[in-house]
């Protein structure tokens, strides 16, 4: 029997266990690379350029650590997808299991994109794989639409 838990009380009862890390990731719309801010206007004396003809952008991916009020950004310069998520967990935690050794599960919070929604074979066959490469249960918690 499937039992649903409405994630406020996930995330509840997740911040009051010591050995539960809970983690909140989100990605932003990709953002244009250059030398341009605000139409080429600036408040500060900083050489901007006055059109954003650039071709090249990146998309940010932040993960936050509610316990801790710690936001770290990710970027890349192509799309969110469900191998990057997974690759940024895996980067995150390799720098930074030492700070959290008495910890055995993961409660990650995400909105319900498209790259990693639980019914997606590639994210969840990744998931799986960071925790058994790390011996971490992890849970996968959904904010509504």
């Amino acid at each position: 029997m499937l039992f649903l838990k409405k994630i406020k009380q996930v995330n509840e009862e997740a911040d009051k266990q010591s050995d539960v890390l809970r983690l909140s990731l989100d990605a932003k719309d990709r953002v244009k690379i250059g030398q341009f801010s605000r139409g080429g206007k600036s408040y500060a004396k900083v050489q901007t350029l006055d059109h954003d003809f650039g071709n090249e952008f990146i998309t940010p991916q932040g993960l936050f650590i509610p316990k801790l009020d710690e936001v770290q950004m990710y970027f890349t310069s192509s799309s969110i997808t469900a191998n990057f998520i997974v690759d940024m967990l895996i980067q995150f935690w390799t720098n930074n299991q030492h700070r959290f050794s008495n910890v055995k599960k993961i409660v990650l919070n995400q909105d319900n994109g498209p790259e990693c929604k639980s019914r997606r074979t590639q994210f969840t066959r990744r998931m799986c794989g960071f925790s058994g490469k790390f011996d971490l249960n992890v849970y996968l918690a959904y904010y509504p639409p």
